[in-house]
């Protein structure tokens, strides 16, 4: 099972400050979060990272988010698409995820949000009071794929 994988991922340090190893049928995507990154830029001193993994079969995505320095505590996180770096886009998912440091979660996600999430174009954002519609974000970039049989080995 993909989040089986991706905890123990984590719990190994696979996926936190290194570079992830493609499991069959996943792709590993990754981004830097920040306010300049937010369109148009937030005055932020909040930095972060988000680590992913989609199973390119199932669509199942789990993700793994820390951040640091916000202007107060996480309100929500979404994603949204389909943009490229510096557009923006409308929300796709809005995860209900424990909302703590770090956020770790997942939700299967439609079949072009998955294509877009392959293509670069879906981002993520981390809002909090202050900056509603995002204090920080981060542009998912595919670190690798293995296009090979995947689902639940």
């Amino acid at each position: 099972m993909i989040g089986l994988r991706l905890a123990v991922a984590l719990a190994t340090g696979a996926l936190v400050g290194q570079t992830a190893v493609a499991v069959a049928g996943e792709a590993h995507l990754e981004g830097a979060l920040t306010g300049a990154n937010v369109v148009p830029p937030v005055a932020t001193s909040g930095i972060g990272t988000v680590e992913a993994v989609l199973d390119t079969e199932s669509n199942e995505i789990v993700w793994y988010v820390d951040y640091r320095d916000l202007s107060g505590p996480v309100t929500a996180i979404r994603l949204h698409g389909p943009a490229e770096a510096g557009t923006n886009g409308e929300a796709v998912v809005t995860p209900s995820a424990a909302l703590g440091r770090p956020i770790l979660g997942g939700t299967t996600v439609t079949g072009t949000v998955a294509e877009h999430l392959l293509a670069g174009l879906v981002y993520l954002v981390v809002a909090t009071a202050a900056f509603p519609e995002g204090e920080l974000r981060a542009q998912m970039v595919v670190t690798s794929i293995d296009e090979g049989a995947g689902g639940d080995e």
